[in-house]
Formats: C-alpha cells, structure tokens, sequence
C-alpha cells in the first residue's frame, strides 16, 4: 500500500491572511446578459506574499485571475463577467511575483474549494480560508514491496537509455549493437539497425510517433519512424560526439555535443544551430527543462550545470562536490514540476538545482555507480545503480529507498521520462539484456 501524508497548518490565518469573499451577482449592462461579480477582500497579507491566484471554475470554463500583495496589505479586488450558476472557488497565494507565477508554480498558501451560486440580483458570501502549503515539502511515503516484470530483448541486444512520450510504445537505444528498438506497454519488443554502421545511438527521445536519437560515434542525429524508417541528418562540427537529446518546448530537439563542447538544436526538417558553452572542456553529457524558457545541461568534466535560453544565451552553476555529472532531468513532486535533477557519478549522488541555481546534494545509500535519472509521475525521481543491481527511489525532500533488481548482476541502467506507462517504472537492464517493470502494490 502506498499513501501521501500531506501535513498542512490547521489554524485559521486571521490577520496572516484573512481573505473574506463577498459575492453579490451584478446583473449584466445589457439585456439577456446573466454574469456575477466576486469582491475580493485581503487583510494583512504576511511577509513573503507576492500575488494571489483566485480561480472560479463553473461547468463550462475556468476564470484565473492574478493580484500582485505586498506584505500587511489591506485592499479589495474585484472580478467580473463570471459565468452565472454554480461556481467552485478556490484561492493561492505564491512567495514570487504575478508575472513568474506559471501553471506549474507551487502556491506558499491554499484554500479548499468553496462551492456558490452566481445569479443576477441575488447576494451571497463566500469565505476563504488560506493555510500554509507544505504538501510538496513535507511528506511521509509508505511503500509496499514492489513487483517486477522482465521483457527479454530478442536479439540479446544490451539495451542502454530509454524514453517514453507519454503515450504508445517507449523506445531504447542498443549503443554496441548499433540498433533502436521499441516496447508497447504489452511488453512486445521490435528492433531496427541504424543504417549508419558503429554510429554508438546513445540518447533518444520521442517527438510525436517517432524516435529521435544521438549518434555518438557518427556525429549525427537519427530520427526513425515507428515501421524502422530512418532518417540521418549530420552534426556541422566534426568529431562533436551528440549524447544527451531531447525534444524542446519550442518544438526542436536540443542536444549535447560531448567532444565538442557546444549545445545543438535540430529542426524538424534537420536545420542545425550550434551554441559555444562558455566554459571549455567542460563535456557536456545530458540536456532537459521544466520551464517554457530555458534548458538545463550537465557539464561533466568541470563539475557545472548549464542553463541555455531558447535564444541561446548561457548561464552557468558550479555543483559543490566538483566534476564527474551524468544526466538530468525535470524534477516532479507529485503536485508541480519545479527543479532539475541529475547524477553526481563520482560521489554516488544526487542533486537537485533550483530555478537560481542553488543545489542540494544528497548522497544514495550504495555504491552503485550511477548515471541516468529520471522523474515519475507518482511524484520522485528514480535511479538506476548498476553496480549495486538496485533501482533508487528519492521523494521531493531527499529521502531514498532502493530496491534490488530480479536478475543477478542485470546492471540496471536507465529509466523512462515520467516512470512509463501502466503507473509503473520502467529500466534497461544492460548485462541482462532485458527491459524491466517495477510496479508498486
């Protein structure tokens, strides 16, 4: 049995933050019309409170309107045009300003909904009451024993990075066997030989139905169809070793370029743009985001995390216990997406960074030797320890449970963007040449 304690603050706000909701529904400037006004009360906003997220959701559509506070302001608001009838209200309040708060930003203080009636020339109040928002912060998680399922890859191929686009098939990369194969959530395996021979396919993401992936050793990026049609576009710096891939929110595949020492992105037609990371030799290995405005990279060798904006602009963060990163990824709480992740191979550790760059480490509990990383959608990020045959599971605050892989010496390596498909977690296992499912009860 698995179960999430969110431990919340009980007491009402008072002059914290006492919102009080007036509803008196005004009736429309013109004939037919049958709209309600909400008056918004705010008394004492406390110290840290930017703005205020009121949402007033009816059956047809959902009003969300923002209001920038300063601390112990005392003020009135006020929303129009709602939609008449039956509404649901509910209030957030977040520690940064209005023009930063974004659907996935974590609210400081909640309400529960509040239910009302919006009719013309009929008068009605409704209170908010705004507790402190620990859910993400503090958490209990109570794990059962998971169960596991192993898929046998045909060919005894040594499945490497695995990703998953959130629906169908995920798809693999075979780096020695010079193939990319997918596996539908059944567990049927197909595979596909790279036209390009020794081309070392390394990262692979998934942009729509096919699969884009990194051809280390060919200085190229492989795109495949899901019937193993391949199409190869050339990176324009020789020897530029692309490793880390994935689909951008601008809807173009960014990549690292290992040897090279630059960020590339790749249009759908295969236009390629290359971006000189300040710092040399720094080696970068994996790349990701959980904004609409910036990517995050490893850079391995010199021990930094890179962010690069859609522009190409980058910034840089230097990790505390020095050189040695391996991949990264969006971080996930369960509630919101905020936070990177990624793998301090030399410490056998993770980190998170924060959207200012500051980082926590946490050390894992084995000696396992790992490399990728990875979010699920129940709410932590996984990692493969292949020299320990465990999988690692770390909640949003740093507290780590592993669980050790069937197959002896199976050398569990990746996992799947968002755990995969059927609310479980799927890895490669390299040495077993086996794909593995890790379900919890």
């Amino acid at each position: 049995m698995r179960e999430i304690l969110g431990l919340l603050s009980a007491a009402l706000l008072g002059c914290a933050l006492a919102a009080a909701l007036g509803c008196s529904a005004a009736g429309g400037s013109g004939a037919g019309e049958d709209v309600g006004t909400i008056s918004l009360e705010i008394d004492s906003a406390p110290a840290g409170v930017l703005c205020l997220r009121v949402s007033v959701s009816s059956s047809t559509r959902v009003d969300q309107r923002l209001f920038p506070l300063t601390t112990a302001q005392t003020t009135q608001f006020t929303l129009s045009g709602l939609p008449s009838g039956s509404v649901s209200v509910v209030g957030n309040a977040f520690d940064t300003p209005c023009a930063q708060v974004s659907g996935k930003s974590l609210p400081s203080w909640v309400s529960d909904p509040v239910s009302a009636t919006l009719a013309a020339g009929t008068p009605s109040k409704i209170f908010l009451t705004l507790r402190r928002n620990v859910t993400a912060r503090v958490r209990a998680d109570f794990v059962g024993d998971p169960t596991f399922t192993e898929y046998p890859i045909p060919s005894g191929g040594a499945p490497y990075l695995i990703t998953w686009g959130f629906s169908g098939d995920l798809w693999f990369t075979e780096r020695e066997a010079n193939r990319v194969a997918k596996i539908t959530p059944t567990g049927v395996i197909s595979e596909f030989n790279v036209p390009t021979a020794n081309s070392f396919p390394e990262g692979i993401t998934v942009v729509g139905a096919d699969a884009w992936f990194a051809e280390i050793a060919a200085n190229q990026i492989g795109r495949v169809t899901p019937a193993g049609v391949f199409t190869e576009f050339p990176v324009p710096t020789p020897n530029s070793g692309p490793r880390g891939i994935v689909v951008g929110q601008d809807g173009n595949v960014w990549f690292t370029e290992f040897f090279a020492n630059k960020i590339g992105r790749i249009t759908p037609g295969g236009v390629v743009t290359e971006f000189a990371i300040p710092t040399a030799n720094s080696s970068p290995v994996d790349i990701d985001w959980v904004t609409s405005s910036e990517l995050w990279f490893t850079e391995s060798n010199v021990g930094k995390i890179g962010k690069i904006t859609l522009g190409g602009a980058i910034t840089e963060f230097t990790v505390p216990s020095g050189a040695g990163l391996g991949r990264i990824c969006t971080g996930f709480d369960g509630f919101n997406f905020q936070d990177m992740w990624f793998v301090e191979q030399n410490q056998d550790g993770v980190a998170k960074i924060a959207a200012d760059g500051t980082i926590t480490e946490f050390a894992l509990q084995t000696s396992g030797s790992p490399f990728d990383i990875n979010y699920a959608f129940d709410g932590n990020v996984y990692v493969p320890e292949p020299a320990a045959n465990l999988i690692a599971r770390v909640n949003p605050i740093g507290q780590i449970l592993e669980f050790a892989v069937p197959t002896p010496n199976a050398s569990p390596s990746s996992i799947a963007m968002g755990g995969g498909p059927n609310n479980s977690i799927w890895f490669t296992e390299r040495t077993a040449a086996k794909i593995g499912v890790m379900t919890y009860p």
